[in-house]
């Protein structure tokens, strides 16, 4: 089960990636969570005190691996298809029995460029543990729509559309659902997250949707460093979501 998480930044993806993974395990699937975010926070989602260094800032990996300095772009010639099949066994850290956290970021800062070999590793990486890794992996995107244009999620099974009730987050959740299809993605999900009972329905081309209302529960797990999955709305939310993916 392979499952790419995607929605306009702000929606609630880090929480649906967290709570997704944990009930997979629950279930008993092995599962590895991927933080493929440029400002990755999924460690404190799922209840880590701190985040490991993202791979695109691990210089010297970096480097051994492309064979170019981090932040060039064009100028060197580098190893777009790096060595990567070791790095989730080696960098990804243990969150709870069967399940594992890879933080990979992204670079999509200014000055980095969109083709530098830190961008290079980061979609190598991701595209090897969709493709050939063995156990589930549920990867938490960037906001917006740019991976779908680096094609990283191409082999994905499920993408799951993140969005809340405003204006700008349906219009980036209909874009999402016409790209993933696109791309030629067969099972596409919507999670309408936060979601008010006056809220106008997005009405778009998914195989299901899932509502998850707003939690104050959820603000405060966030501030004491707590799991996302304490929340009961926020763990049933990721149990159904997981049986939905799975059945």
């Amino acid at each position: 089960m392979k499952v790419g998480i995607v929605g306009k930044g702000g929606v609630g993806k880090t929480t649906v990636a967290a709570a997704l993974a944990k009930a997979l395990t629950d279930v008993g699937y092995e599962v590895l969570a991927v933080d493929a975010d440029p400002d990755p926070d999924l460690a404190y989602s799922l209840g880590l005190p701190e985040s490991p260094t993202p791979i695109v800032e691990r210089h010297e990996l970096v480097r051994e691996r492309t064979g170019a300095e981090p932040g060039t772009t064009y100028g060197p010639v580098f190893k777009v298809n790096p060595r990567v099949s070791d790095l989730p066994d080696e960098l990804a850290v243990r969150v709870v029995p069967g399940l594992r956290l890879l933080v990979v970021g992204s670079v999509e800062n200014p000055g980095e460029g969109c083709f530098c070999p830190a961008a290079a590793l980061a979609r190598r990486l991701i595209r090897h543990v969709i493709a050939d890794r063995d156990e589930s992996v549920v990867v938490d995107t960037d906001a917006g729509l740019e991976h779908f244009g680096r094609r990283v999620l191409e082999s994905v099974d499920w993408v799951v559309v993140v969005c809340e009730p405003s204006v700008k987050s349906m219009k980036n959740a209909r874009e999402s659902v016409r790209l993933a299809r696109e791309m030629g993605i067969e099972r596409v999900a919507l999670v309408k997250n936060k979601w008010r009972e006056d809220a106008p329905e997005p009405d778009l081309d998914v195989d299901f949707e899932l509502t998850v209302p707003y939690s104050d529960k959820l603000v405060e797990l966030e501030m004491e460093g707590r799991p996302v999955w304490e929340d009961p709305v926020v763990r049933k939310a990721g149990e159904e979501l997981a049986r939905r993916l799975t059945r």
